[in-house]
């Protein structure tokens, strides 16, 4: 939906246009400035004498031979979740920048984003030439606003000041947008708040003079130029010229890194850097082909008559398989009924170390409702049915899990299929309670299979290579998932509850009840989400249907997947 498909002519090109001119765009129900920013000349880099200087801070003349719209503060997290429909933010709030995010999200963001705009204009990221130009804003100086920086005008760690002896405010944490005041161009938070990703791989430049210079990502140098600081960084970080880097990578997201956004009339000659975006766009316009002609998600009701098959019943058997419909295929869960087990490990339990600093205390659980469980982690091809959309770089195949997910993502996944269900039918993620009793299956063994596991029951590390560190961590980058269903499941019809990847529950980690629990749903709050079962880099221990592992909500990692259960409300 193009929300200002008539607008294109306001954002072209002009001579004449003042520098900072400010401007909106609707997305959504909200309007976003970006400020104008005109084609010029600057010296990029930093003197030999500007202290804090780093090696390739290398001093040089640029011509910038076009002009471009910035986003005057970084993108914000109401903004990327209008776009993208998702906020994987440690730090939480609608004004405050969106972090957590990678190179990649960056650049999907961007696609995304295009396909709402007027034809012709396109979303970007600065290449760090145009980035550097715009936060400087004509000065010259360490920072737009002089010589010296200690936490007063910007989010950083003001205990360690730049350019004079006074101490400053430490936030520790992302701050609103705007909190500060703008640059002369009207940008807000080009220095601090959060590190913001660019075009550019982040690889030496020459002293010689460039007009609009690209570093095209080439061999060994693939790491993605990040400026401006953080919230985390010193001073000194936080300079026009400081320059840093980030890895290209799904896996590369961190509470101080995200992006600010450029529009540009696209004059339809190629250009190197056109090429990151060219290709996110093209995954897009294929997803949004496949999807062409199907009904909204929350019309999908693909079982809507079905409701009465899966409601409580005390005499149906454990394991006992029946299909839901979701998109074109069809998708096998197992009803696990209501019981009692111990949940943990006893202390003599084999393969538990002294040192584990995750509790599994041994305790009665008692579970009085029972529930359908997904006999395999979430595929990918279950995710797209849902989502329409896998927004990683690890699509290994419709029958394998998906993964990089993060837990908020899972919860979405299970809001949005619930949508499509029968009513009163709830997709959720399992407590851990749940997730270990079904693992069990009515077992008291180390796994559902016996107190020893073989390489035909897991996909799991079953012996370290006796290897140098160098080859060990290139074999560990090798080790892979399997598809689903590729090694047998436990008495109740699950398979991988040991391995391949790890699975989300819905507790946050906490130490276990000493005593006696009935629907225990762990701590009221916590930082972490628990982890089960163990994954494909995982050793056997670590597979154990006691073993406890968690994460950062928000955290994706190529190991994390994920279960849904049904319950009938």
């Amino acid at each position: 939906m193009n929300e200002n498909q008539n607008a294109i002519s306001s954002w072209s090109e002009s001579s004449t246009r003042p520098a900072g001119f400010r401007q909106t765009l609707k997305v959504g129900d909200a309007e976003y400035g970006f400020c104008w920013i005109p084609a010029g000349e600057f010296d990029m880099g930093s003197p030999e004498s500007e202290e804090g200087r780093h090696d390739d801070e290398v001093l040089r003349h640029v011509t910038l031979t076009r002009g471009f719209w910035l986003l005057e503060t970084p993108t914000t997290q109401a903004f990327y979740e209008e776009v993208m429909g998702t906020n994987l933010s440690y730090f939480k709030g609608d004004d405050l920048p969106v972090e957590e995010v990678s190179w990649f999200d960056a650049i999907e963001f961007c696609a995304a984003l295009t396909l709402r705009l007027p034809k012709g204009l396109v979303a970007t990221l600065p290449t760090e030439a145009q980035w550097e130009y715009a936060c400087r804003a004509g000065t010259k100086t360490p920072f737009w606003f002089g010589d010296a920086l200690n936490g007063d005008k910007a989010n950083c760690d003001g205990y360690h000041p730049y350019g004079t002896e006074v101490e400053g405010p430490c936030l520790d944490r992302t701050s609103p947008v705007k909190s500060y005041a703008p640059n002369p161009w009207g940008l807000y938070d080009v220095h601090g708040n959060v590190d913001e990703l660019l075009l550019d791989c982040c690889c030496d430049y020459s002293a010689e003079s460039a007009v609009d210079p690209y570093n095209a990502p080439d061999g060994d140098d693939r790491w993605r130029a990040i400026r401006g600081g953080s919230w985390y960084s010193d001073p000194k970080d936080c300079r026009s010229a400081s320059r840093y880097g980030a890895a290209p990578d799904p896996l590369y997201r961190n509470d101080d890194i995200g992006f600010r956004v450029l529009l540009v009339v696209d004059d339809g000659a190629p250009k190197p850097e056109d090429a990151p975006l060219a290709s996110a766009l093209a995954s897009f316009y294929e997803r949004l082909e496949k999807a062409a002609g199907k009904p909204p998600v929350d019309e999908a009701l693909e079982n809507e008559g079905t409701a009465a098959l899966w409601s409580e019943s005390p005499t149906r058997p454990a394991g006992f398989r029946q299909t839901l419909t979701i998109g074109d295929a069809e998708y096998g869960f197992c009803w696990i009924p209501a019981g009692e087990f111990d949940m943990g490990s006893p202390e003599s339990e084999k393969n538990q170390r002294d040192d584990e600093i995750f509790d599994r205390t041994l305790h009665h659980v008692k579970l009085t409702r029972g529930f359908w469980t997904l006999e395999t982690p979430t595929t990918t091809a279950l995710y797209k049915a849902v989502l329409r959309t896998y927004p990683n770089f690890f699509d290994d195949g419709d029958d394998y899990p998906a993964r990089l997910v993060p837990w908020d993502e899972a919860v979405r996944f299970c809001e949005t299929l619930t949508k499509r269900l029968p009513k009163g039918l709830v997709a959720t993620l399992p407590t851990e309670a749940q997730w270990e009793y079904a693992c069990r299956a009515g077992t008291t063994t180390l796994y559902s299979f016996g107190d020893a596991l073989r390489e035909d029951q897991a996909n799991c590390v079953l012996k370290r290579p006796d290897m140098a560190l160098d080859l060990l961590w290139s074999w560990y980058d090798d080790l892979k998932p399997t598809p689903v269903k590729n090694y047998p499941p436990n008495p109740w019809g699950l398979y991988d509850m040991h391995g391949n990847v790890l699975e989300w529950v819905l507790d946050w980690y906490g130490d276990y009840p000493s005593e006696d629990a009935t629907d225990p749903a762990g701590p009221g709050d916590g930082s972490y989400r628990v982890q089960r079962g163990g994954s494909f880099s995982s050793f056997a221990r670590g597979c154990r249907s006691a073993y406890r592992d968690c994460g950062p909500p928000s955290s994706a990692d190529r190991t994390f997947g994920f279960r849904f259960l049904l319950i009938y409300d």
